[in-house]
């Protein structure tokens, strides 16, 4: 072989080469990422400044639409507490998916909230996206067209597996049933004990997928005439009760049976916020509450069966604190409070 052969040989597979690995940037580059992402925002109504590339996703957020509005902290951070107007009422907002206006459905009290939103954004276009103001990243799969189907694929075994497609079109998420009630699991049948007054008792409920709740219940097993619980709604973050969303007032305990209370306004979370707290109290150690026992608690809450994550906070009978400072509940028994799904 001729040193001009050698040259144009080295020469046709430097090209090959640099075919493939452009062929292969190219794909990755394709490669789709959807975002849960906000935007801090003021007044009654304006126009996102979406990321160059990126498309806003339609109906992300259940009931809630589009986005959901949340207050925010000293950082600019999300804290996941609805804002409120001046009279209490929770303010929501309305977004255009295809040009990016929002429109607030009141005047909240904030001067400044976060609009948190869904988009969908190719890799070529990431470093469009202002980091500080994601709060979560999944990739999309990204298939070879001739694997794409709505159902099942097979691989070499003819073992069939879903494809992306059907994974994204049928989801893999608890879901949420209108009219039904979350609670916290509990083996057999249910047990009744008294003796919860003096604290606060902070019961995490885990949140999958999007989902707005209308009333707090709680069963009251012994009555106490002239006594009362309390029920309540906290925010989460990194794992602990947080802000109060919401304090049904006294619920009287002169009579056993499930005690309800109806939230001003449903309440939307989605799995970005991973979990709600609700909390209760009782003024008197004669009252009775349905709960679930520790042993099955101490599984649900922590995992380990040695020590849970339900909380506490020691307290005279009386208003929910706006913000809560608990402490761990080594005991773990739990009140079987649950939620109604709207």
């Amino acid at each position: 072989m001729t040193q001009f052969s050698r040259k144009k040989i080295i020469a046709q597979k430097s090209s090959t080469d640099l075919t493939s690995t452009n062929s292969r940037i190219t794909n990755l580059e394709q490669n789709e990422y959807k975002i849960t992402y906000y935007e801090i925002i003021s007044g009654a109504s304006g126009s996102l400044a979406l990321p160059t590339g990126a498309t806003i996703n339609a109906g992300e957020f259940g009931l809630s639409g589009n986005c959901i509005l949340s207050k925010i902290d000293g950082s600019n951070k999300p804290t996941f507490e609805s804002p409120k107007t001046s009279g209490g009422t929770i303010v929501t907002a309305s977004l255009n998916v295809s040009t990016g206006a929002w429109v607030a459905s009141g005047t909240y009290t904030d001067s400044d909230v976060a609009l948190i939103y869904s988009i969908k954004i190719k890799a070529v276009n990431y470093g469009n996206l202002d980091y500080d103001f994601i709060i979560e990243t999944a990739e999309v799969g990204v298939e070879i067209q001739s694997n794409k189907q709505n159902s099942l694929t097979v691989d070499g075994t003819g073992v069939k597996y879903p494809t992306v497609d059907a994974v994204n079109t049928k989801g893999s998420i608890q879901n949420y049933y209108s009219g039904k009630r979350v609670t916290i699991p509990f083996a057999g049948t249910s047990n009744a004990i008294n003796g919860w007054n003096g604290a606060i008792i902070y019961i995490p409920i885990p949140i999958t997928s999007s989902v707005a709740f209308t009333d707090i219940s709680q069963e009251v097993t012994a009555l106490s005439v002239g006594s009362n619980i309390r029920l309540a709604l906290y925010t989460s973050v990194n794992g602990l009760p947080s802000a109060l969303l919401e304090d049904s007032g006294n619920i009287s305990t002169s009579t056993t049976g499930i005690k309800n209370y109806v939230l001003s306004a449903p309440h939307s979370f989605t799995a970005v916020d991973k979990q709600v707290f609700v909390a209760i109290q009782s003024s008197s150690a004669a009252v009775g509450l349905r709960y679930a026992l520790n042993t099955v608690c101490f599984n649900y809450f922590d995992g380990s069966g040695q020590s849970g994550t339900l909380f506490y906070q020691v307290q005279v009978f009386g208003a929910f604190p706006a913000t809560a400072t608990p402490s761990v509940y080594a005991n773990a028994n739990s009140p079987l409070v649950s939620l109604l799904v709207q």
